[in-house]
């Protein structure tokens, strides 16, 4: 081989290497903007109150936004549904209900309440179900004020916002999960009384080895897995339980609702069949719902009417009857 060649290949390799990285710098800016909409146009018959600080945190204050029925009534407190956005802990914003038709619960007789958490570039699990948890405290602290009825809240979430609802659900008894964030107070802390859990991750040790096109990216130093968890999984095994909601499953769990795709290569629908089982095991009301060929990114299919309707019916079960 000679120099110039040897010297070519070189520059190829280099210029293959600059290229992939730019690649993945483009993919994440342009994932960060699809997963940070602008706030969502409001509905027929619905009102918004935005931007209210919920909590402080080392890192700064968070926010959240209520939506709600025009014509509610202030002697007839509203069911929660506390919205948590995804976007692999490390992107997305409180605005993203819309892509799965959050608010539209508020034309049907809900406080839709979508909050912020902070992504895992500002701080490490636990910190984001540490702001969960301090939002449930917020809401209950502060019904009367909003005519919101802190005893009927359901987490609600898809992708790393169904992995938090999941977890909200499961450690509503664990002082360790509960974290220090104000407001605080033992009269608003305690277990929420359902979850919709859409395509999130459960156990993180285990998400690798289930996903076959992906599995290695979610071991590598650099995924969103290992950015959450401060570390790679495999090096960090006590963070992923800690993290996961089936660690503190025992009888007595609010109600479930798990929907998943198929098709998903990201957060592998095993994921959410490890938690659907794990609850039925302890007793407790769980139902799996997987949408056939759905990916993970197949935003249309669990914004249909008929997942929309599934969604509304469970919610109506549990908080209304």
């Amino acid at each position: 081989m000679t120099l110039q060649l040897a010297l070519l290949i070189v520059l190829a390799a280099v210029a293959a290497f600059v290229a992939y990285k730019l690649l993945a710098k483009c993919l994440e800016w342009f994932g960060r903007k699809m997963a940070e909409p602008p706030p969502p146009p409001l509905l027929e018959g619905v009102e918004v109150v935005r931007d209210i600080e919920f909590t402080s945190t080392p890192d700064g204050p968070l926010l959240l936004d209520i939506y709600k029925p025009a014509d509610a009534s202030p002697s007839a407190p509203l069911p929660v549904v506390l919205y948590l956005f995804g976007g692999g802990w490390q992107a997305g914003n409180r605005h993203q209900l819309q892509g799965l038709r959050g608010q539209d619960y508020a034309q049907h007789g809900y406080a839709v309440v979508s909050i912020e958490y902070r992504h895992s570039h500002v701080a490490i699990f636990p910190a984001q179900i540490h702001d969960c948890k301090a939002a449930v405290r917020w809401i209950r602290q502060n019904a009367a004020e909003y005519g919101l009825d802190g005893s009927r809240i359901a987490a609600f979430g898809g992708s790393a916002g169904g992995h938090l609802a999941a977890l909200l659900g499961t450690s509503g008894a664990v002082a360790d999960i509960e974290g220090d964030l104000p407001p605080q107070g033992d009269d608003y802390a305690g277990p929420i009384q359902a979850v919709v859990d859409l395509f999130g991750p459960t156990d993180l040790s285990r998400i690798a080895e289930q996903t076959h096109r992906f599995g290695t990216r979610h071991e590598a130093k650099g995924s969103v897995v290992s950015k959450f968890l401060g570390g790679r999984p495999s090096l960090n095994l006590e963070q992923a339980k800690a993290a996961n909601p089936i660690t503190y499953i025992r009888p007595s769990m609010p109600p479930f609702l798990i929907i998943h795709g198929s098709a998903d290569w990201i957060s592998p629908v095993q994921q959410s069949e490890m938690l659907h089982q794990a609850l039925l095991d302890q007793g407790n009301e769980s139902e799996l719902h997987v949408i056939e060929g759905a990916g993970h990114v197949s935003i249309k299919s669990f914004a249909s009417d008929e997942i929309f309707n599934k969604i509304r019916g469970f919610l109506d079960k549990h908080l209304k009857s």
